[in-house]
């Protein structure tokens, strides 16, 4: 144990560089998610986009049509691809008692939607929730990897 007051060696003209454990930005979320890169950056906008929707209301279409058309898009991109699960479950289809147009329409306020987020900055996209949505990643690629683990010793012994 170091005594109080004596500082740790450090070479002259050598500095510590720091490095980040978690990914910063969705360009370092995406390529440290492996296979679910895409999964993950999509679930971060849109969680964003929904944190945002909880204190702005400052969007092209009304409240309450942007809200359901966030939940919707969300889902789908979920679904598309291929968003984990911790727990193992398939996705489901939300909404789908939508009719076609419906959900053509969802998706449109959805884009438009994300693009006013966009123009406002990306409020609400910070580096805890690329953390959370990372830690989370990786939560369900261990739990996976461990569940294949014990079925592969079920099935030996």
């Amino acid at each position: 144990m170091r005594a109080q007051g004596k500082k740790r060696y450090k070479p002259k003209g050598q500095g510590y560089t720091g490095i980040n454990l978690f990914p910063q930005t969705l360009d370092e979320l995406r390529n440290m998610s492996g296979g679910f890169g895409e999964a993950a950056v999509a679930d971060v906008q849109w969680g964003a986009v929904a944190a945002c929707l909880m204190s702005d209301r400052n969007f092209s279409n009304p409240w309450q049509v942007v809200s359901v058309s966030v939940q919707h898009c969300r889902s789908e991109d979920r679904l598309r691809l291929r968003w984990p699960d911790y727990l193992g479950r398939k996705q489901t289809r939300a909404f789908l008692d939508l009719s076609p147009q419906s959900k053509r329409e969802a998706r449109l306020v959805g884009a438009e939607t994300l693009a006013d987020w966009r123009v406002a900055g990306c409020p609400y996209l910070d580096s805890d929730r690329i953390k959370r949505t990372y830690l989370y990643i990786q939560s369900c690629i261990r739990n996976t990897a461990e569940a294949e683990q014990n079925n592969i010793k079920e099935k030996a012994v």
